[in-house]
């Protein structure tokens, strides 16, 4: 987990946008296939609420009508997909008292590389894809931190080595899941 400790409440379900601008062919659907993996081991909800023009991490405050945003830039739109790094994830979140963690997400976010060139969809090896990193982002932003294992889907780069998740990915997803309880 994420060093705040923190998680969605798994009792809601969670509203999100996609900003298409600027992405390949077929990614919406790809993200509806991370998040239903994801759902599996988490038992978290997503629904897709439609398209939004706001695009994560470029200023300006998301839209009320969602929880959670996927969108596509640049560095020169966002200066942190600068030097490699092909997406960002993360959430905001408020404190909770008596529960297993500490803070309730309360927005999510990610924005991935338009400009970076890897492979559509999923795999199970060769060069790395976007489907493992659109799962990793989304993780991040359902609050899971790195891990230290390079076969990981949460390790800190996106490698041939961790097209797949791994048992500390899964581990990841049941401490923020639905087993847990509501928040």
């Amino acid at each position: 987990m994420s060093s705040a400790g923190a998680r969605w409440n798994p009792c809601s379900v969670i509203r999100w946008r996609y900003n298409s601008s600027g992405a390949y062919s077929g990614s919406r659907e790809h993200v509806e296939r991370a998040l239903a993996r994801i759902t599996y081991y988490t038992g978290l909800q997503f629904s897709y609420a439609g398209t939004t023009s706001y695009v994560p991490y470029a200023g300006g405050s998301a839209p009320s009508d969602a929880d959670f945003f996927i969108g596509w830039a640049d560095a020169s739109q966002v200066s942190g997909l600068a030097g490699g790094v092909v997406g960002i994830g993360g959430y905001a979140s408020v404190g909770v008292s008596g529960k297993d963690v500490g803070q309730r997400i309360v927005r999510g976010q990610l924005v991935l590389d338009l400009e970076a060139k890897l492979r559509n969809g999923f795999a199970d090896s060769g060069n790395p894809t976007w489907g493992q990193v659109m799962m990793h982002e989304i993780l991040h932003a359902l609050g899971l931190g790195h891990a230290s294992g390079s076969m990981q889907v949460m390790a800190g780069s996106v490698s041939p080595l961790n097209h797949n998740l791994a048992a500390g990915d899964i581990t990841g997803m049941g401490r923020i899941g639905a087993a847990n309880g509501c928040l």
